[in-house]
C-alpha cells in the first residue's frame, strides 16, 4: 500500500464534514483522481464515516484514519476498517500498535531529530507537519542529510506550491481544505472539487514524467 501511495503522490484529508456530504465529496475527489482519503478522527462521528467510506467505495479508494492522538484512537480507526494512520505528532505507542496489527503509521514531526526518531523506531514514512508554514526550502534542506527519509507533507499546500514540495523530495503529499473546503461542500460545488482535484493529478503527472 505505501508503495502505491508514494505512486499516487495525493492524499485527500476530510476534517469534519457533515456526515450525509462526505460521500458526495469523497466521489468528487475520486472522479477527480485521487484515490487516497484520510478521515480526521476529530470529528465525532468519524469512524463512522470511516465505515461508510469502505462500503460505499470499496476498493476503489484507500480510507485511513488522521489526527490519530493516541492508541485508543488508532485501535478504534483500524476496528472501523482504517487502512492507515497518520499523527499529527511522534507516539512510539502509535507506531508499535500499528506494526503489531500490520497497518503503516505516518507520525508528525517538524525538526530532523523527530524524524530520525521515527525512522529508527520504524516509521516507514513520516508527515511533515505544517509544510506550508515552513515551505518547501525546509524540505529541501531536510533532504540533504536526510535523503533516506520518506516525507508526506501536510498543511498549507496548494495548487501554487505543491510542485515545489514534491521537487523538493516530498514522497506524498496532504491535501486539506485547499482542496475539500468545508464552503465548497456547504454549497454543493462537488464539481469545483472535482475540478482542483483533477488539477493537482495534472501537476502529479507532469512532475513524473
Amino acid at each position: 500500500m505505501i508503495d502505491q501511495l508514494k505512486q499516487a503522490k495525493l492524499v485527500a484529508v476530510v476534517r469534519k464534514l457533515p456526515g450525509n456530504r462526505i460521500i458526495e465529496a469523497v466521489e468528487a475527489v475520486r472522479k477527480g483522481g485521487i484515490h487516497f482519503v484520510e478521515v480526521t478522527l476529530d470529528a465525532k462521528d468519524a469512524c463512522e464515516q470511516i465505515k461508510a467510506l469502505i462500503n460505499h467505495f470499496g476498493d476503489t479508494i484507500t480510507v485511513g484514519a488522521g489526527t490519530v492522538l493516541s492508541v485508543v484512537d488508532a485501535k478504534r480507526a483500524s476496528d472501523a476498517g482504517a487502512a492507515f494512520l497518520v499523527s499529527p505528532h511522534f507516539d512510539a505507542d502509535i507506531l508499535a500498535f500499528g506494526k503489531a496489527i500490520g497497518k503503516p503509521v505516518f507520525p508528525g514531526t517538524l525538526t530532523p531529530s523527530e524524524m530520525q526518531t521515527a525512522v529508527n523506531a520504524g516509521a516507514e514514512m513520516i508527515k511533515v507537519f505544517p509544510a506550508g508554514t515552513l515551505g518547501a526550502g525546509y524540505i529541501k534542506n531536510i533532504k540533504g542529510p536526510l535523503a533516506h527519509v520518506e516525507m508526506m507533507a501536510t498543511g498549507g499546500i496548494d495548487l501554487d506550491n505543491v510542485a515545489l514540495f514534491l521537487k523538493a523530495g516530498v514522497s506524498v503529499v496532504g491535501l486539506g481544505s485547499q482542496l475539500i473546503s468545508r464552503a465548497r461542500v456547504d454549497q454543493g460545488d462537488f464539481a469545483g472539487i472535482e475540478e482542483t482535484a483533477s488539477a493537482y493529478v495534472k501537476i502529479v503527472e507532469a512532475h513524473v514524467s
